[in-house]
C-alpha cells in the first residue's frame, strides 16, 4: 500500500510475534528538529502520556511526530511526553538502538491492566488509564484534555536535577492525594530528543527518523502509602554519547496497582557546584 496517511496500528496478541504485514508506510520526511515547546505553566494540570513505538514498525513514524507536537497542542495543560521504544520488532530487519525489553514489558503490564490483552504499535497511553493509536491527534488531545478535567484528587511530586560528569542527581519529594490512592510508586524517567536516525534496513530502510522524549532511563525512587511525604534522591549514569544539552527528567507517581498516574512534573535543573574554590 501506499498512503502515507492511514493510521492502521500493527497489533499483536500477548506473547506473539510481530507480523511484518500489519504496518503501513508513513510519511518519508523527518520530524523537525526540536520538539513543541508547551505553552502551560507550572500551575496547570499535567498529563503524563507514554508512547510505544519502534523505529522497525513503519506505523510508527507519523506518531513519533505527532509526539514532538503534543506538549503545545493543548492550552492550559502540561503535557508530559514519554517515549517507549519496544524490543519485538527488533528481530525484522532493524535493531532499534533505543529498544528494550523493559519497554516491552512495561507496555505488555498496561494491556494487562487496560484489558485489551493485546500489544500494538504505535500505542498511546494517557495518565496510565486509556490508550489511543498513537498516530490519532483527535483522539490523543481528547484523552489529554479529559484528563486533565478529571475530577479525581492528585498527588504532589517534584524534583530538581543537578547535572556533573557523567551522572545526573535528582532529588524528588512527593506525597500521595488526600483521597483515592493509598499507594504510589515515585518514579524518574531520564529522556532525550533530537535523535536523528538513519534506518538502513527493515520496513523504514532508507529513511530518516527523529525521535523525541526517547525514555533513556526509568528508575523507581521510593514507594509511598498513607504516612505521608517522602523524599528521596536518585543518580542516573549517562553514556558518553548523549547530549547532554538535550536531556530532560519527568518523575511520576504511578498507582502499581491500577497504574493511574496520579500525580506528574517536569525537574527544574540547576547547574553543579564547582569542585574547586578559590585560593
Amino acid at each position: 500500500m501506499t498512503s502515507s496517511r492511514l493510521l492502521l496500528p500493527c497489533v499483536l496478541a500477548l506473547g506473539a510475534a510481530p507480523d511484518a504485514a500489519c504496518s503501513l508506510a508513513g510519511d518519508d520526511a523527518a520530524a523537525a528538529t526540536a520538539p513543541a515547546r508547551s505553552t502551560a505553566s507550572a500551575t496547570d494540570p499535567a498529563v503524563l502520556i507514554e508512547l510505544f513505538t519502534s523505529q522497525g514498525c513503519s506505523s510508527c513514524p507519523p506518531a513519533d511526530r505527532l509526539l514532538g507536537e503534543l506538549p503545545a497542542a493543548v492550552d492550559g495543560v502540561q503535557v508530559l511526553p514519554l517515549a517507549f521504544h519496544v524490543d519485538y520488532w527488533d528481530d525484522l530487519g532493524w535493531r532499534d538502538p533505543f529498544s528494550s525489553a523493559e519497554w516491552t514489558a512495561r507496555q505488555n503490564r498496561y494491556a494487562q491492566s487496560l484489558g485489551a490483552g493485546r500489544i500494538y504499535t504505535p500505542q498511546l497511553v494517557v495518565q496510565g488509564g486509556r490508550d489511543v493509536v498513537g498516530s490519532d491527534r483527535g483522539g490523543a488531545v481528547a484523552l489529554i484534555e479529559r484528563a486533565a478535567r478529571a475530577p479525581a484528587e492528585r498527588g504532589r511530586i517534584g524534583a530538581t536535577a543537578t547535572t556533573g560528569g557523567d551522572r545526573i542527581a535528582v532529588s524528588v519529594e512527593a506525597a500521595l492525594p488526600s483521597r483515592g490512592s493509598t499507594r504510589a510508586d515515585a518514579w524518574v524517567a531520564l529522556v532525550e530528543s533530537g535523535l536523528a536516525t538513519r534506518i538502513a534496513r527493515g520496513e523504514n530502510q532508507g529513511r530518516d527518523l527523529m525521535n523525541h522524549f526517547v525514555v533513556r532511563r526509568l528508575v523507581k525512587a521510593f514507594s509511598l502509602d498513607a504516612a505521608g511525604p517522602r523524599r528521596g534522591n536518585v543518580s542516573l549514569a549517562l553514556e558518553p554519547g548523549w547530549r547532554r544539552d538535550r536531556m530532560g527528567v519527568t518523575v511520576f507517581l504511578q498507582d502499581p496497582t491500577s497504574l493511574a498516574i496520579v500525580g506528574a512534573a517536569s525537574a527544574s535543573f540547576r547547574p553543579a557546584r564547582s569542585s574547586s574554590s578559590p585560593d
